[in-house]
């Protein structure tokens, strides 16, 4: 449930939100990494078309791209959406 959450995201905002991210608003797309990153947390359901297949992670090429198009001053957005794709946060399971 929580990964067709995060992957149907872009049919249940406000139009005006993915306006901003068709303008690469900052604010827009420092919120679309947050949501792409999470998807590395989520096991893999063997849907290549969401979690992308052996070496290209949909999470970790979606985050990157994001970031090459922030503008430098908000570069700093980006710091938790990259930790996370890089593994260095990691959740754990009770």
């Amino acid at each position: 449930m929580i990964e067709q959450t995060i992957v149907s995201i872009l049919h249940r905002v406000p139009e005006r939100f993915v306006e901003l991210l068709e303008k690469e608003d900052p604010i827009a797309m420092a919120l679309m990494a947050r949501g792409q990153a999470v998807l590395r947390f989520i096991d893999d359901s063997g849907a290549w078309w969401i979690h992308g297949a052996g070496e290209w992670k949909v999470s970790e090429t979606a985050v990157w791209g994001i970031k090459r198009l922030m503008p430098p001053e908000w570069l700093w957005t980006m710091d938790w959406p990259l930790k996370v794709v890089s593994k260095e946060i990691n959740i754990e399971y009770a």
